[in-house]
C-alpha cells in the first residue's frame, strides 16, 4: 500500500462517522423536539466543529513529490 493509498484510507475513514455526526446534529437542531439551551448550545458546537473537520479533509490534498517520489501532505 503506497503512502498515498493510506492517506486517503485516513480520510475516509474520518470522512464515513464524521458525516454521520453531522447530519444526525443536523437532524436534532432541526426537528419538532425541544431543546434546552444548554443542549442545543451543544448540538450548534458539534456541528460547526464537524464542519470544520470536513473543511479540513476537503482542503488536504496529497501529491507526489518529483524528486523522491514520495507523498507530502499539503495543506491548503
Amino acid at each position: 500500500m503506497t503512502e498515498d493509498d493510506r492517506i486517503a484510507d485516513l480520510r475516509h475513514a474520518l470522512a464515513n462517522p464524521l458525516s454521520a455526526i453531522l447530519a444526525e446534529a443536523q437532524l436534532l437542531l432541526m426537528g419538532d423536539v425541544p431543546l434546552d439551551a444548554e443542549t442545543r448550545t451543544g448540538l450548534q458546537e458539534v456541528e460547526k466543529l464537524a464542519l470544520r473537520m470536513r473543511a479540513i479533509l476537503k482542503d488536504t490534498r496529497v501529491v507526489s513529490s518529483p524528486l523522491t517520489g514520495s507523498a507530502v501532505e499539503e495543506t491548503r
